[in-house]
């Protein structure tokens, strides 16, 4: 975490399942790097604490359209929220070439978020969610979870909250129901 880069990210991607909330500061220092690309904001999302948010909103309007999806899909994996607006983009080939005719072809084609309608949906939603510690979908996690919001939640969420359930042992769901995920 002293040291981030694309090449430990999955380590860092623990942290952000597995920190517990006095490393916030720590999440969202490591969130601000730049030279980590998109992956950063999927880092605010595993973790999912309620400040991450306000990080969140203005990448959404940043001129660089993976970061701007990624945060809309980070913001909807912590609220529960889509924010996709009408406005569709083709993103750029992650190696930062013009791409030529061909690869034009292949070219993810995305919904962009939507950072006036996020702004709107994160107002209603705030009093609410900014007491929580985990956030995941709407639901609060922070205190663990019953089994009816983990069968709630899509397959990454449950896994990320299952390995923290194992992690913390509150979980008591066996290795292979984990493996599962």
């Amino acid at each position: 975490a002293g040291k981030p880069t694309t090449d430990n990210w999955e380590a860092v991607l623990l942290l952000g399942i597995l920190g517990r909330p006095d490393d916030l500061q720590l999440i969202l220092t490591i969130s601000r790097r730049v030279e980590l690309g998109p992956k950063r904001f999927q880092l605010l999302g595993a973790f999912g604490h309620p400040e991450t948010v306000d990080e969140l909103i203005p990448a959404m309007d940043g001129p660089d359209l993976r970061s701007a999806v990624a945060a809309g899909a980070a913001f909807r994996k912590i609220t529960g929220r889509d924010v996709e607006s009408e406005r569709r983009a083709h993103l750029p080939p992650e190696d930062g070439r013009e791409p030529d005719a061909f690869v034009k072809e292949f070219l993810d084609d995305v919904k962009l978020p939507d950072s006036t309608m996020t702004q709107s949906r994160w107002a209603g939603l705030k009093p609410q969610l900014s007491r929580c510690t985990r956030i995941c979908q709407g639901f609060d996690l922070g205190a663990g979870v019953a089994r009816e919001i983990l069968d709630q939640l899509n397959m990454e969420s449950c896994w990320h909250t299952s390995l923290r359930g194992k992690y913390e042992g509150t979980w008591d769901g066996n290795l292979w129901d984990l493996e599962r995920f």
